[in-house]
């Protein structure tokens, strides 16, 4: 039951990015910055990163693996981490409306959101976006 959590969270996470890529990019109209292919370059690290954690923690550490996962604390803490990171995410993208985009880009009429969780943190959307990371690490 655990794992289909796991996976429908994960299907979640997927779609929402490939979403909000698909959807959310800048247009011609917009200023963007310099970089050009940070985004691609990010996108292939992620994906890396989380198919050889994946791979790795079947592989090469399976001992060390099922004595961290005998402590079942850890998968349900990561499970909510995961969950509040894409939560948290969507409803930050949600908050900016039409002045987010998944590149650096500066829209008409767009001025620096200073209100809600941005008076705290700087960049939310990256921020949980990590949080998401760390809840699939400890899973």
């Amino acid at each position: 039951m655990i794992q289909i959590f796991f996976y429908i969270l994960m299907g979640a996470w997927l779609f929402t990015e490939v979403f909000y890529k698909s959807q959310m990019s800048s247009n011609n109209s917009d200023q963007k910055g310099k970089d050009k292919s940070s985004l691609s370059l990010l996108w292939i690290v992620i994906i890396s990163s989380i198919s050889l954690s994946i791979f790795v923690s079947y592989v090469h550490f399976e001992d060390f693996s099922l004595m961290i996962t005998t402590q079942n604390w850890i998968i349900y803490l990561g499970l909510i981490v995961l969950f509040i990171g894409i939560l948290t995410r969507f409803l930050i993208i949600k908050s900016l409306g039409k002045y987010f985009t998944v590149d650096v880009t500066i829209r008409e009429g767009h001025q620096i959101k200073k209100d809600g969780v941005y008076s705290v943190l700087r960049h939310p959307s990256y921020s949980a976006s990590l949080l998401t990371f760390l809840g699939l690490g400890l899973f």
